[in-house]
C-alpha cells in the first residue's frame, strides 16, 4: 500500500480568492487531491484530513478517520494568558508517514 499523507494526521488547508488562508497553508495542495477523490470537507480552520491509500497502482481511496481518535491538545502559554485565549490547539500525533518501510 502506499500512504499518499505526508502525516498520518493532519489538517486540511484551504486558499481564498482573496489569497489568505483556513486551515494548514502546508496541506493546501494535498487537501485539493482529497476533494478532487470525493472528500467532503467543512471548510474550517480544524479539518482533519482523511488518510488516503493506493495498493499495487490501484486508485486511491480515502478514508476518514472515526472522530474518537483524534486527539488535540489546546495551545497555552505558561506566562501569557492571553496566549490560550486564541483558542488555538494541534493533534497529538505527528507521524510522519512519507517515508519508505522496507522490511525483509
Amino acid at each position: 500500500y502506499k500512504v499518499w499523507n505526508q502525516q498520518l494526521i493532519a489538517y486540511a488547508g484551504y486558499k481564498n480568492a482573496d489569497g489568505s488562508f483556513i486551515g494548514d497553508p502546508s496541506n493546501v495542495e494535498f487537501t485539493e487531491v482529497c476533494i478532487k477523490l470525493g472528500w467532503k470537507s467543512k471548510r474550517t480552520m480544524w479539518d482533519f484530513l482523511p488518510i488516503v491509500l493506493s495498493a499495487y497502482g490501484q486508485d486511491p481511496d480515502f478514508y476518514d478517520y472515526p472522530p474518537e481518535i483524534l486527539l488535540e491538545v489546546p495551545l497555552v502559554h505558561p506566562e501569557y494568558e492571553w496566549f490560550g485565549e486564541m483558542g488555538l490547539r494541534w493533534y497529538t500525533v505527528p507521524a510522519v508517514s512519507s517515508m519508505m518501510f522496507d522490511c525483509g
